[in-house]
């Protein structure tokens, strides 16, 4: 074979196309379909019009892998859509869309523009792309710089693929999914470097949403003090206290310095009115609560929630003393913030992990503990959960489930007992 001919082969065979642009393509081949069907109604015609076209799209997605540089080219070819209408923003907060189901968060990609950088999000259903944006919500907060998506009727988001493509935006310092308790809404961040003048547009055939950025240089940053709860894992727990705290104060979902997660409550210009607003909530007995002082794009910090077992009341350490076999054992112990189900009750918990079996606490810990299964007469189920884990409790009269657990808690668990899948 031409030595020419298999440098081709192998340089064909390396190209990537960009996502958009197979998208475009689709789209393409779809609206062709639709235009050739609708003009000729004899089906004979129609059936070659349409084969030809295909043939048209083929050898043109043949060029763009062949050469490099034409796929380069067209990488910033945005995907087709009719505007329906530009967002207006009150307070930084936003929607629109149309009320859908079973819809895929199915791409994030970018291009650039006029000076600015376009972030668009594709949805799609049945691996075919969605013709309208289901019903959604977006809001704009600072310190730090955010944009938090709602995608009603969502029920997938394979574009968690696209993210890490995502960070090699100038603008864009982090992105990430928000637990969400509703099986049919999908909530994700996106986390800037800094100031941004924004604007988003709803689009259809096909349906996405277009975020437009470009650095804001007049605005400017001041000291802010962030009313805020303890930081935990990703996972229910989390959800399960949003869901508490809602009735007091629109919340954002937050990532820290570490990698977990916490509530905003809110933000304010001087400590006072923080401090003020922190004492009022504690009547209504919320702990966990405090104030963080933050300015611009800084990341919060970290303050996890308690994971070890302090100050537990006497009867629970009696209890701990008693599974020793001679009373001198040191016991490790770990405590796992979970959500429990308990028949038709639910509540926030933690799982506090001991050699010879589990404590299960409610919301205080230092109340004591509700429960204590020894490894022996308990069976312990693995179960997959919507973002994290499950671990399912049997004894001969009780069933627990316990959610918002991850794989180190399991391979921690093994350590002292069986567990089946």
């Amino acid at each position: 074979m031409n030595k020419g001919l298999l440098n081709l082969k192998e340089e064909y065979a390396q190209i990537e196309i960009p996502p958009e642009l197979k998208a475009s393509i689709q789209i393409g081949i779809e609206r062709g379909r639709k235009e050739v069907m609708a003009r000729y109604k004899n089906v004979n015609a129609a059936a070659k019009i349409c084969a030809a076209f295909i043939i048209a799209v083929t050898l043109f997605t043949g060029a763009i892998n062949i050469s490099p540089s034409f796929a380069d080219a067209l990488k910033n070819i945005p995907i087709v859509g009719k505007l329906v209408k530009v967002l207006q923003f009150t307070d930084g907060k936003s929607g629109g869309g149309k009320i859908t189901d079973g819809t895929d968060i199915s791409n994030i990609g970018i291009t650039e523009k006029d000076g600015y950088e376009n972030i668009i999000i594709n949805f799609s259903q049945d691996d075919e792309l969605q013709g309208d944006v289901g019903a959604f919500k977006v809001r704009y907060e600072e310190n730090p710089y955010t944009m938090s998506f709602e995608i009603g009727g969502a029920r997938r988001i394979s574009a968690k693929e696209s993210f890490e493509r995502l960070l090699k935006s100038k603008y864009i310092k982090d992105v990430y999914t928000i637990i969400t308790l509703d099986d049919s809404l999908i909530r994700f961040v996106i986390e800037f470097e800094g100031p941004v003048k924004y604007e988003v547009k709803e689009m259809k055939e096909p349906a996405s949403i277009v975020l437009s950025l470009k650095e804001d240089k007049q605005f400017t940053e001041k000291k802010m003090y962030s009313l805020r709860t303890k930081s935990y894992p990703y996972g229910e727990s989390i959800g399960i206290l949003e869901e508490k705290l809602m009735p007091i104060s629109p919340a954002r979902i937050l990532k820290d310095s570490e990698g977990m997660y916490f509530i905003e409550l809110q933000l304010f210009e001087a400590e006072e009115d923080a401090l003020g607003r922190l004492n009022e909530i504690e009547k209504l007995n919320y702990d966990s609560l405090l104030i963080e002082e933050r300015i611009g794009a800084e990341k919060p910090k970290n303050y996890p929630v308690q994971t070890v077992s302090e100050g537990a009341n006497e009867d629970t350490s009696k209890s701990r003393d008693e599974l020793s076999d001679n009373g001198n054992d040191v016991l490790k112990s770990s405590l796992y913030p979970v959500s429990v189900k308990e028949g038709e009750e639910n509540y926030y918990g933690n799982i506090e992990m001991l050699d010879k079996g589990l404590n299960i606490y409610g919301e205080d810990i230092d109340a004591g503990a509700k429960y204590y299964f020894d490894y022996k007469d308990i069976a312990l189920t693995k179960l997959l959960g919507e973002a994290s884990f499950k671990l399912k409790i049997e004894t001969g009269d009780k069933t627990i489930i316990a959610s918002g657990v991850f794989s180190d808690f399991f391979e921690e668990l093994e350590k002292y007992t069986q567990i089946k899948e």
